[in-house]
């Protein structure tokens, strides 16, 4: 999949919530499951496990329509996480190239907890939309403004892009500084007792961190990340990583 493809999605790419009951034919679903396993990682020592199940073998409060289900294994740390959301970013946006709806689960979880050895992280739904897979705006998309989750002049060409990253509840836990060429990513908690969606927030960032990587590479730059010593946290805040484009 061109990367070019995929960058477009993310101005595109909705959570689909509304399926019809018919399976994807099993060669579809054999390619998800050859680019899950061939996405690029953020960071490549963790090992991940994927695997597709259907309706019956997921557990979850809320009812549920779609006829497949994407579960990724991993260690459960916040670089673990941010592992797993870079990856199943670019899975969900792979769906979306493909005209498939996926949506991420929090709530939800697959009978098989542990699979080699390693905890279940997070479930992506998908299957054939019974709704309109596309936005046809971005101002259809709910999200902080620019300035609720970035310093002036941060990545110009690429920080709306981030902006719409998808997150649990809507809660953008993050916040992004820097310039034109390179920026910290900093975790953001959420306020009050009872914070819904915080043990998502590592999940979350490597979503936005995600989108980042693939508009870039859809410009023909890439994207380095690297960890900087001592670099201090705000009131709310915690430094996460750095990035930087190319020229």
């Amino acid at each position: 999949m061109e990367n070019h493809n995929l960058a477009s999605m993310i101005t595109q790419r909705k959570s689909i919530r509304s399926y019809t009951a018919t399976p994807l034919l099993p060669e579809i679903i054999e390619d998800i499951l050859s680019f899950a396993k061939n996405a690029t990682p953020l960071f490549p020592e963790f090992k991940t496990v994927f695997r597709i199940f259907n309706r019956k073998e997921i557990a979850c409060v809320c009812p549920l329509s779609a006829p497949h289900y994407l579960a990724i294994y991993s260690e459960r740390n916040p670089d673990a996480d941010l592992n797993c959301g870079f990856i199943l970013q670019q899975v969900d946006l792979f769906l979306s190239s493909k005209g498939i709806g996926a949506c991420w689960l929090g709530m939800a979880r697959p009978h098989d907890s542990m699979v080699e050895n390693l905890p279940f992280v997070i479930l992506l739904s998908f299957g054939t939309p019974d709704e309109t897979v596309y936005r046809t705006s971005t101002e259809q998309f709910k999200r902080k403004t620019l300035g609720e989750m970035s310093s002036p002049g941060v990545l110009p060409e690429y920080i709306q892009g981030i902006r719409l990253a998808q997150s649990a509840m809507n809660k953008q836990p993050w916040f992004f500084s820097g310039d034109a060429r390179s920026c910290r990513a900093f975790s953001v908690r959420g306020k009050g007792l009872i914070n819904i969606g915080e043990g998502w927030r590592f999940v979350d960032i490597g979503i936005a961190l995600a989108n980042l990587q693939v508009m870039a590479l859809s410009d023909g730059r890439t994207v380095s990340f690297r960890r900087e010593d001592s670099i201090p946290a705000g009131t709310c805040s915690e430094y996460v990583i750095s990035c930087r484009v190319s020229e």
